[in-house]
């Protein structure tokens, strides 16, 4: 995306941040960031939790990996 700086410091920060930034980057990028870390490996849903918890975003990505373990 054009405009939108990104640093990539893990991968679960990296999915915690496009959740947070989702209206610069677009529903979308948030979502796929996500799914694709999770099917890839590259982070866990407690990972994702943690990292959540940290930067104070948890209740907005709660209901997300509320529905990845369901």
């Amino acid at each position: 995306m054009l405009g939108v700086t990104v640093s990539i410091t893990s991968p679960a920060r990296t999915v915690i941040e496009c959740s947070r930034y989702r209206k610069k980057v677009g529903c979308d990028v948030a979502l796929e960031s996500r799914k694709d870390a999770l099917q890839q490996r590259h982070t866990t849903v407690s990972e994702l939790t943690r990292v959540a918890k940290a930067c104070r975003i948890s209740t907005v990505i709660k209901p997300y990996l509320e529905a990845v373990l369901a």
